[in-house]
């Protein structure tokens, strides 16, 4: 989780903060994992849901 108390953000600052391609992002936007809004042509996404879905993976656990 990042301590930047920066909610929203474009689409180029999401990709350098999160560790996603844009094509996931945009799946994970349409399943409705992650949240953004558009402001004319801007997507701006929202931080604060990308860390609460990022923060409710499971952590990895190596196999045996």
């Amino acid at each position: 989780m990042h301590t930047d108390t920066k909610r929203w953000g474009r689409t180029h600052e999401f990709l350098e903060r999160y560790p996603v391609g844009r094509s996931l992002a945009y799946r994970l936007l349409a399943e409705k994992k992650l949240r953004a809004k558009k402001c004319g042509k801007s997507t701006l996404w929202d931080f604060a849901a990308a860390d609460e879905y990022f923060e409710s993976l499971p952590d990895f656990e190596k196999a045996a």
